[in-house]
């Protein structure tokens, strides 16, 4: 007895029903002979010889005596094979050396089953091992750099008192970005503006995957409450429509109980707080905070779901005060004097280490999209303006190609920017493969839809 096991895929994906679909219009052909959507096929010998008959096969045993096969039970892994299947006749006189070397592999998939005959085993297959977090080996050198604050904040954040906000840029954004811009506000729990709107520029000789923004701003507010947040959202222009994106959004709580990491509950007031400062590797979330729950990053953490990688380069500082204990505004110093005067710090690189990034700490899926994404051929935003405009002659000059930049990418006042299709997030490397959990299944047919 030959257990044959078909893989099927079905090109529509979700826009149709599928042959094995409950409900669905029969076809002209049945399912299993139908080699039209046949992916990969493998089998199984449900028997298998006695132990008594193989000491008869080896001499070991009086002729005559009968040869008794048993089931072959136990937990299999089994190579998956290219269709077509072959005939069952074929198969039944094949050894398994000839079935390895005649078929043609489907990559380096395999499938697990187990076969039991009397009572079903609880655990037929052993759990898998826990994976070990090590930044030294999972990740490529320099993609993802661990980094904790090693002490809570202690100084007194106190009306009056101001901060500098520096947004420096972006880490492994998507494969289907070109030039991206950020925005942000700083609201209350309530959603209640506090400060300027900000908007980012963007270096035209950064690369499109790993933005150099380069923007800061001081805040100078006279009273912010403890449960500030700043929102920012990433946006870009599609390649295809060159229409404006949105790529996702990002938190992060302006202030934290004195002594402590944690964030003010939203509505706290009366409390010591802290500026939440220093440099700060933000997670960049697909879907927006719940408008009718009071605003924190909690609310855009716990239920967003993440745009794998994306990450933003954010830091918060202490404005300086001068010999009179008064906060400085830049705005009353030339901009050529503000790194002079300790009015503006300049952007660390990455490789520095100085990033608090235990929030976005990748999983190790995320590990194969990084060496992927560090093979991606360099794209400056200056060469890909010119390819999205179509016109190189029409933007000679760097004033041209931001002012195109900023035209492209401000959202027009009652337009809603499409959201990013997470499909376009790598490029896939078949030397991987693909790897599927199903953690649940209902009825008795599991059906995968691969796209192209």
């Amino acid at each position: 007895m030959i257990l044959i096991i078909r893989f099927y895929h079905w090109p529509s994906g979700r826009t149709a029903s599928t042959p094995w679909d409950k409900g669905s219009k029969p076809q002209h052909q049945p399912l299993l002979g139908n080699e039209k959507w046949l992916a990969a096929w493998t089998m199984l010998r449900l028997t298998k010889l006695s132990e008594s008959s193989k000491i008869m096969l080896a001499g070991k045993m009086k002729k005559g005596e009968p040869r008794v096969p048993v089931w072959n039970t136990g937990t299999h892994t089994l190579m998956l094979y290219h269709a077509p299947v072959p005939p069952l006749i074929a198969l039944s006189v094949m050894s398994a050396e000839q079935k390895d070397q005649g078929f043609k592999l489907y990559g380096d998939a395999t499938l697990r089953l187990h076969i039991f005959s009397s009572q079903k085993p609880e655990l037929p297959f052993p759990p898998e091992s826990p994976s070990v977090f090590d930044p030294e080996k999972t990740w490529p050198h320099d993609a993802f750099i661990h980094h904790v604050r090693e002490t809570p904040p202690v100084e007194s954040f106190d009306a009056g008192d101001g901060f500098d906000l520096y947004i420096d840029g972006a880490r492994f954004l998507p494969d289907g970005v070109t030039v991206t811009k950020v925005a942000a506000c700083i609201f209350t729990s309530s959603y209640k503006q506090i400060g300027p709107d900000i908007h980012t520029e963007i270096d035209l000789n950064s690369s499109i995957f790993n933005p150099v923004y380069n923007y800061s701003v001081g805040i100078r507010e006279l009273v912010l409450t403890p449960c500030a947040t700043l929102l920012l959202k990433v946006y870009s222009i599609d390649p295809l429509s060159s229409r404006l994106i949105q790529i996702g959004w990002a938190a992060l709580n302006l202030f934290v109980e004195s002594g402590t990491y944690t964030a003010p509950e939203p509505g706290a007031e009366g409390i010591r707080v802290s500026l939440n400062d220093g440099a700060h590797q933000l997670r960049i979330f697909h879907n927006s905070p719940c408008p009718d729950q009071p605003f924190s990053t909690h609310a855009l953490t716990s239920i967003g779901r993440y745009v794998p990688c994306a990450t933003l380069l954010v830091r918060l500082l202490k404005a300086p005060v001068d010999a009179s204990h008064h906060t400085l505004k830049r705005s009353m110093v030339p901009q050529m004097h503000w790194v002079k005067l300790g009015l503006c710090q300049l952007r660390p690189d990455y490789s520095d280490g100085v990033y608090y990034s235990y929030s976005a700490r990748p999983t190790a899926g995320e590990s194969c999209l990084y060496e992927a994404m560090m093979t991606r051929s360099v794209v400056s935003v200056r060469e890909i303006v010119q390819q999205l405009a179509g016109c190189k002659k029409c933007l000679s000059t760097d004033e041209e190609i931001s002012t195109w930049i900023h035209q492209k990418v401000t959202r027009v006042p009652g337009s809603r920017p499409q959201p990013f299709n997470l499909t376009y997030i790598s490029r896939y490397i078949p030397a991987y493969g693909i790897k599927v959990n199903s953690n649940a299944m209902a009825n008795s047919f599991v059906h995968f839809v691969v796209g192209d």
